[in-house]
């Protein structure tokens, strides 16, 4: 009988979520259009099926841990209302379609947390919680966040890639972003920045916290490599075809690494995130076996 209410319980938070979406239909649609016309967030159709399935997948822990944990609404049902308000009325005063389809998403998805808090309890928010956390991916990025973006991994790369030309003993001037080689000069242009591979990378990055890595240090840390490891990418691939140029001449800027480099370097980027993320989970996993057990009585 439990397990039944317990499943009955499920579909009425399924049907309350739709109940809760549908009034944000056209917000998503919106948010769609606009992230596929800002040229970086190619990525956004996968995004709700990655979220739907992590949420999926977790339901054996979430079976087993529900009976044990508090039912009753906390503050957060109280909380999201308000974020949500706040949230659209921020969206209305908005002169940037973007930032403004942004905060809708947001309000949404501070109902949805609220809406599954209530009904499901803290079981059902630690289940579904990390999808909701997805689903923030589905934001398009403000005008002034994509050129904040593009700023820091254009000045990060330019500065990257002087120091790998000066290890290479290669002569290189950087001035703001233009990089003076013998010959000839290689600006970083905003279209260099890597900033669709970057934000692909970021979720990846997240998809493989939730699912990989237990601890809030752990999980931060990979996060937070996401951003060096995005810059040593954009400057080895500055490196590499400026090298080419002082070989090669003015020709190598039509190549193919150059034209159509980018998921080759971003496949070299995966190797050093690769080992990041089995360090942590290695760590992770010898804290566990470190922790004593207590001694039976």
């Amino acid at each position: 009988m439990r397990a039944f209410d317990r499943a009955w319980s499920g579909k009425e938070a399924a049907v309350a979520a739709l109940l809760v979406t549908a009034p944000f239909a056209p917000a998503l649609l919106d948010a769609f259009r606009l992230a596929h016309a800002n040229g970086v967030q190619t990525y956004t159709p996968l995004v709700p099926a990655v979220a739907l399935y992590l949420g999926w997948r977790r339901q054996p822990e979430f079976v087993a841990t529900a009976a044990r944990l508090p039912q009753p609404a906390g503050l957060l049902t109280v909380t999201t209302p308000f974020t949500a308000t706040v949230a659209l009325a921020a969206a209305r005063l908005s002169t940037d379609p973007a930032l403004g389809a942004a905060l809708r998403i947001l309000a949404w998805l501070a109902l949805l947390a609220g809406t599954l808090r209530f009904l499901l309890g803290r079981a059902g928010l630690e289940r579904w919680g990390p999808s909701l956390v997805l689903l923030l991916f589905l934001a398009p990025l403000p005008r002034v966040g994509v050129e904040i973006a593009e700023g820091f991994l254009q000045h990060g790369s330019a500065l990257a890639a002087r120091m790998l030309f000066e290890f290479q003993g290669t002569p290189v001037h950087l001035g703001d972003l233009t990089l003076h080689l013998p010959g000839m000069s290689l600006r970083v242009a905003p279209e260099c920045s890597g900033l669709r591979s970057t934000l692909v990378l970021l979720l990846l990055t997240a998809i493989a916290a939730i699912t990989l890595l237990r601890g809030t240090p752990a999980r931060l840390a990979l996060i937070a490599a996401v951003a060096p490891i995005a810059v040593a990418r954009n400057a080895l691939r500055i490196f590499v075809i400026g090298e080419l140029c002082l070989r090669e001449g003015p020709a190598a800027l039509d190549s193919i690494l150059h034209r159509h480099g980018g998921p080759a370097f971003f496949a070299l980027s995966l190797v050093p995130w690769t080992l990041l993320l089995l360090a942590l989970g290695r760590r992770e996993a010898a804290a566990r076996g470190a922790i004593p057990v207590p001694a039976s009585s």
